[in-house]
Parts: C-alpha cells; sequence; structure tokens
C-alpha cells in the first residue's frame, strides 16, 4: 500500500486541482513534462525520501543531468529544449519499474527513486538503461538532436537525510561530467 501511495503522490502528475503546500505553494505538475515539477519538489518529495531512508525501505537514487542543454537551446531554440525535456521524460519513464518515481528538479536536472533497491548493481544497470535511451536521436522537425546524459547514482544509506542522499546522487552527477560526460557514476555511502 505504501508503494502505492508514494507511486500515485511523487511518479504521478495527476495533481490535485488546488491543493497546497504548506507554507502556500501549489503542488507543480509541467504543463510540457507531465511530472511532478521543481518546486514543491523538496517537500514532498524529501519527505518520502526520508521516509524510504530511515530504515524502513531500501532505495537508489539517480541524480540525471542532460549533457550541453544550453547548447541545444542555443542551436535549436527553446522549442528544441522542450522536444528533448518532453522527449527524455518519457524515455525515462519508460525506463522505470511501476513503483519507481522520478521528478524534475530544475531546469535539465532529473531524480530517480529506485524504490525498493538496495543492490547498486542493479541500479546501475537501470543507470545504463537511462543512458542507452538518452543515445536514441530525437525527431524535431527535419532535424534529430543527438543527446547525451551524465548519471549519479547512490544508496540511501539506513537513516540517512533526504538532502544528504541528494547531495550525493548528484555529486557523483558531477564527477560523470568531470570524466567526459554521458556516463554514470556512483560516491561510496
Amino acid at each position: 500500500m505504501v508503494a502505492e501511495l508514494l507511486r500515485i503522490c511523487c511518479r504521478s502528475a495527476v495533481v490535485l486541482p488546488g491543493a497546497q503546500w504548506p507554507q502556500g505553494r501549489a503542488w507543480g505538475a509541467h504543463p510540457l513534462l507531465d511530472w511532478i515539477d521543481r518546486w514543491p519538489f523538496p517537500l514532498g518529495s524529501c519527505c518520502c525520501l526520508a521516509w524510504m531512508g530511515a530504515g524502513r525501505v531500501p532505495m537508489a537514487v539517480l541524480f540525471v543531468d542532460i549533457d550541453q542543454f544550453k547548447h541545444i537551446n542555443d542551436a535549436y531554440g527553446h522549442a528544441g529544449g522542450d522536444c528533448e525535456l518532453k522527449t527524455m521524460v518519457q524515455r525515462i519513464n519508460k525506463a522505470l519499474r511501476k513503483r519507481d518515481w522520478a521528478a524534475r528538479i530544475g531546469g535539465d536536472e532529473m531524480l530517480v527513486v529506485l524504490y525498493g533497491l538496495n543492490d547498486l548493481g542493479k541500479a546501475m544497470a537501470i543507470g545504463e538503461k537511462l543512458l542507452l535511451a538518452a543515445h536514441q536521436p530525437i525527431d524535431f522537425g527535419a532535424q534529430q538532436i543527438k543527446v547525451s546524459i551524465s548519471v549519479g547514482v547512490t544508496l540511501a544509506a539506513s537513516a540517512e537525510s533526504a538532502d544528504s542522499i541528494i547531495a550525493r546522487a548528484e555529486q557523483a552527477m558531477y564527477l560523470a561530467k568531470r570524466h567526459g560526460r554521458d556516463q554514470i557514476m556512483t560516491v561510496p555511502v
């Protein structure tokens, strides 16, 4: 039941009309991506992460960043960037299991939570699926956009804060970028 609740609340972008986060912030679903979008991400999703990371449920977290996204916007315009984001969201959704969830946390950055997974090798394999999905060219009018992503992967430690889990996954993603982009990296817990 908890897995289903988290799937509905965190992965699905079907948001209750008029629902409010504390402090008066509205729930956010990105109109283009049909995904939970940006902030209010921290409050709801971090609550989910904190609950899962408190030793109750194992999980892996992937921090995904589209490589050279500014170049895509410069070369193809914002419509090209929007097309790339929307396509990557669709591809990420196809690569995930039903109980996993993902959200855009800003710009071209996305966070993926692999619920109930405590095997780094399996988490890396899902990250590899995302890399391969990104390599498929994206049709944009008469042109094709070539895409790559950098992915940071980590496992949640027992009783670890959501901020700590996300920071480690982001650190791993930046490590992938420093090592040439278009790859998946991890940092130890």
